[in-house]
């Protein structure tokens, strides 16, 4: 006779928005973690850029699979949204094309704190790397 598969109780940090998390294993202590504010700028615009603190959430994962101990370092890095290189290297290697119109005047908020506590204004999707 089969077992229904054991489910995880997971403790989320607040967060003013609608969130929604994608957890993907890559291999043994390293998971991609796709974040996404579902808040829709034109209905409910915040105040102030919410943030969501994933270092928390990277040690609630770590802790409910390792029977709640939560001795590890923790290693974060952004990813662009294809997973294939750090948002780092990507922002370096961005072409700037010429246009009538200047440079975007996009500006995205800064994180709390870089790759632990980061900013996740409405209609934006973020990729972490976690490894422990």
């Amino acid at each position: 006779m089969e077992t229904a598969p054991k489910t995880l109780s997971i403790e989320i940090p607040d967060f003013e928005g609608e969130l929604k998390i994608h957890v993907f294993p890559q291999g043994r202590n390293d998971l991609l973690v796709r974040i996404e504010n579902l808040a829709d700028l034109f209905d409910k615009t915040p105040e102030t850029t919410p943030m969501f603190d994933l270092r928390t959430y990277a040690m609630n994962l770590y802790s409910a699979n390792n029977a709640g101990s939560s001795d590890t370092d923790i290693k974060v890095t952004e990813r662009n949204l294809s997973n294939n290189q750090d948002y780092s290297d990507m922002i370096a290697a961005k072409f700037e094309w010429k246009t009538r119109d200047g440079p975007s005047s996009v500006v995205y908020p800064a994180d709390q704190e870089a790759d632990a506590v980061v900013a996740l204004q409405p209609q934006r999707i973020r990729v972490f790397r976690v490894q422990y």
